[in-house]
């Protein structure tokens, strides 16, 4: 395949984020109920806030990798994976798997739903197909610290 095309957060990189900031699901973070979020996960195709940002990075990109949507370069694959998900079908995948919006961002994340969506955000950016498994309730156990930063 073609080596990804790399652009900084400007031309048509800029005007496909914006466009995918302006969906109304996008327009409060993901995982918390911050306003306006500035910052990204690719392996999710979602939006959240700089201070959930910071958690999302603390996990390692082989679980979360962390974009800034103004600041940072994106390639077409990351673009395609963020037009692949969205705020709204994350929270609607993981409550299938029975874990709220609030949840710990690490127990979250580290979780075996999260790791299938990450497998179907994938193969939707590659344009392959993706046979999604039935949800299960997932027993992440009791929150060591509450939930996400910010979270009501």
């Amino acid at each position: 395949p073609p080596p990804a095309r790399c652009a900084m957060a400007s031309g048509s990189a800029a005007a496909t984020l914006r466009e995918l900031q302006a969906r109304p699901e996008n327009k409060i973070c993901c995982d918390c109920s911050t306003r306006n979020p500035q910052w990204a996960s690719v392996s999710y195709g979602c939006f959240f806030c700089l201070e959930c940002s910071g958690v999302h990075r603390g996990l390692g990109v082989h679980i979360s990798f962390v974009r800034s949507v103004g600041m940072d370069a994106w390639n077409d694959v990351q673009l395609k994976k963020m037009q692949a998900g969205g705020n709204a079908a994350l929270i609607e995948h993981f409550k299938a798997y029975g874990i709220d919006k609030g949840v710990d961002i690490k127990r979250k994340y580290h979780s075996k739903a999260a790791e299938v969506y990450r497998r179907k955000i994938d193969a939707a950016a590659k344009g392959q197909k993706f046979a999604m498994p039935a949800p299960f309730k997932e027993d992440l156990g009791a929150a060591p610290g509450g939930g996400a930063p910010g979270a009501s």
